[in-house]
């Protein structure tokens, strides 16, 4: 017989044993393996497959979960023979790899090829630089995290990631990636995503999209997707585009900058919350906005080629009307080459805000843009008139509206065309004649 404090001893040892978890393997490239592929092929879930120096002439696929592949002055060469890596597996990681030349021979369901193809849930994709690709250069299809990759010269979109499922509780990450001479810069769809300080510069396209469609089936996110500190120039098309959809959770939009683009923003759907963003010197609109019950608040638009902020509703196939129910607050439009903010909807408001120096209008209401209200603000210096309004049951108050080119205040008033005096609305003006009177059926003879 053991003696007891031995047989103590040994049956500790063998709990130990049996409660300490499998040890992962690392799977050197080309120390024990010759390529990368046979590698992936021989390992098993955690595994590491550390790559050395090199360029490797492969097409790589993966099929099993939990993996990582990571290296160091690593290049994948696909030789535009297909994707450089497909991955149809879940919680894989790829890291600190070249991709390069992936495309070229479309595998039998017609879909495009590129970079990197990710099918799979739990990604982690990270420090990966993609060059010269065919069509994508990063594509993820499920959840997951893209981060401080750099994609470069692919003729289809840099970065895209389409989670699959809009019921979606899990949050995708788009963080720290640089995107240039591609065609969207970054695509995101579905959600919900957290997206920060990306940069999407010089693309044939859109600089950022992102698309948060109607759910289908059991119900939508109620997870906020946020999209922040994003830095998006001298894109070809629109600089940053947010289509919301899902009328359960919101969208933030916040301290992005937008310069230099064709179209700074545009929004449109529902509870886009935009803060403290600088949309300046675009070639068209700075933020083209259709959408009903979204809020601006303490943005600077400054210096774009047309009107600063255009403001619609959402459109009638995603629920929307002709009301819009938007709140601007706090702006600054200045130096913009149109209007400084262009109402075209129902029902919104525009109030403490700095609105000076545009060629057009500084703040320009449509015929049968009704019941919005104009409050606070202070329109200095615009090229036409501080306030032209010809919408019905319009309140225009407290504004300091001076020194504009046309009248400070024009058509605004008690909901039948005609002009609210200074006392009665607590505007300040440059002097009487800078307020004029007319119907949204013309101009009235004020002297007969």
């Amino acid at each position: 017989m053991l003696p007891k404090m031995l047989s103590f001893t040994l049956s500790t040892a063998a709990l130990l044993l049996v409660a300490a978890p499998l040890r992962a393997d690392t799977l050197k490239v080309p120390a024990q393996f010759d390529t990368i592929q046979a590698a992936i092929d021989a390992a098993g879930v955690d595994d590491v497959i550390s790559v050395s120096k090199g360029t490797y002439a492969e097409n790589l696929v993966i099929t099993t979960s939990g993996i990582t592949i990571k290296g160091k002055s690593v290049t994948i060469n696909g030789r535009y023979l297909g994707n450089c890596i497909t991955v149809n597996a879940d919680n894989v990681t790829i890291q600190s790899l070249t991709l390069a030349n992936g495309g070229g021979l479309p595998p039998a369901d017609g879909e495009n090829t590129g970079g990197l193809l990710y099918t799979g849930t739990g990604a982690n994709i990270s420090k990966l630089t993609v060059n010269a690709c065919e069509d994508f250069g990063i594509s993820l299809t499920g959840t997951g995290t893209v981060d401080g990759c750099k994609v470069d010269t692919c003729l289809g979109d840099g970065i895209t990631v389409s989670t699959d499922n809009p019921t979606n509780a899990d949050v995708s990450v788009i963080s720290k990636n640089s995107v240039t001479h591609c065609n969207n810069g970054i695509v995101a769809d579905e959600g919900p995503f957290n997206i920060d300080k990306n940069t999407c510069t010089e693309n044939d396209s859109d600089g950022l999209v992102v698309t948060i469609p109607v759910p289908a089936g059991d119900g939508a996110s109620i997870v906020q997707t946020t999209i922040t500190k994003n830095s998006l120039d001298n894109n070809h098309g629109t600089g940053l585009v947010v289509d919301q959809a899902n009328l359960v959770a919101s969208v933030l939009v916040e301290k992005n900058t937008v310069e230099n683009n064709d179209t700074g923003c545009a929004f449109s759907g529902f509870s886009i919350d935009a803060e403290s963003n600088t949309i300046q010197d675009n070639a068209l609109a700075g933020v083209n906005l259709q959408g009903t019950s979204c809020t601006m608040t303490k943005n600077k638009i400054k210096g774009n080629g047309r009107n600063g902020i255009d403001v619609g509703f959402a459109a009638v196939a995603d629920g929307g009307g002709s009301e819009g129910l938007n709140v601007l607050h706090q702006n600054t439009l200045q130096d913009n080459g149109g209007d400084g903010v262009h109402i075209t909807s129902s029902n919104n408001e525009v109030h403490d805000s700095t609105i000076k120096g545009n060629l057009g209008d500084g703040v320009d209401i449509d015929v049968g843009a009704d019941s919005n209200s104009i409050m606070d603000n202070k329109i200095t210096d615009n090229g036409h008139d501080g306030i032209d309004n010809s919408g019905l049951a319009t309140e225009v108050s407290g504004n300091t509206s001076k020194d504009n080119g046309g009248a400070d205040i024009a058509g605004a008033g008690d909901g039948a065309g005609t002009v609210a005096t200074e006392g009665e609305s607590g505007n300040k003006v440059s002097d009487d004649s800078d307020i004029t009177t007319y119907t949204t059926l013309g101009e009235l003879d004020l002297d007969t």
